[in-house]
């Protein structure tokens, strides 16, 4: 008798660390999700809306997608998205659990067309000549908090706000009307973005 307790005891231990492994094993699979958003990053590119499609593991999540720019009105560039999720693992795959932070390193690439006056000096008179419009391209580096907040069943709201650098946008007078520090066709600036998000498995 003593012998049976004995063994009921141990397989009554063991269970929840067996649990555990195959939860453990289970969280570590990889989901795929897709996700819309709004997006500002003060380059000197206005307003856009990303779509991305991603994967998660564990922890972590890569997404990768493309920029649709409203004053262009058409796909004008690429959005890349590398997260870590904070907190315990088992918190965050938890079902019930409704905001899930997270720290973020966002790279953009944005283009756009530009038209520059030039001033061109003619008998003591200063005139504006409109140039031809040209592209601009920028690439910005942005790192981030954000925060995923649970709708429903693997749907989400998506936001954060990152900081960063950008390279190769317009020069300061003709440049971004935005928070942060612009010197040429550089500077330091905020991003936004706040959006949507869906978890297919």
């Amino acid at each position: 008798m003593k012998a049976q307790i004995t063994i009921m005891a141990l397989l009554l231990l063991a269970a929840p660390a067996s649990f555990g492994k195959k939860n453990a094993v289970a969280y570590e699979e990889p989901h795929y999700a897709m996700g819309v958003a709004q997006v500002n990053a003060g380059t000197g590119h206005g307003t856009g809306y990303t779509v991305n499609g991603g994967v998660i593991k564990g922890r972590k999540s890569l997404e990768v997608g493309v920029i649709y720019s409203e004053k262009e009105s058409r796909i004008a560039g690429g959005d890349f998205k590398y997260r870590v999720f904070l907190g315990n693992l088992y918190r965050i795959e938890n079902d019930n659990k409704i905001y899930s932070p997270y720290l973020q390193y966002n790279l953009m690439y944005q283009k756009s067309t530009s038209t520059a006056n030039s001033v061109v000096e003619l008998g003591g008179e200063n005139y504006e000549i409109q140039d031809e419009p040209g592209t601009v391209a920028t690439m910005g580096h942005f790192l981030a908090f954000g925060n995923k907040i649970k709708v429903f069943e693997h749907a989400f709201v998506d936001s954060s706000i990152g900081l960063g650098i950008y390279q190769g946008s317009m020069d300061q007078v003709n440049g971004p009307d935005t928070w942060g520090v612009h010197n040429g066709n550089s500077g330091m600036t905020f991003s936004f973005k706040v959006g949507f998000g869906y978890r297919f498995n």
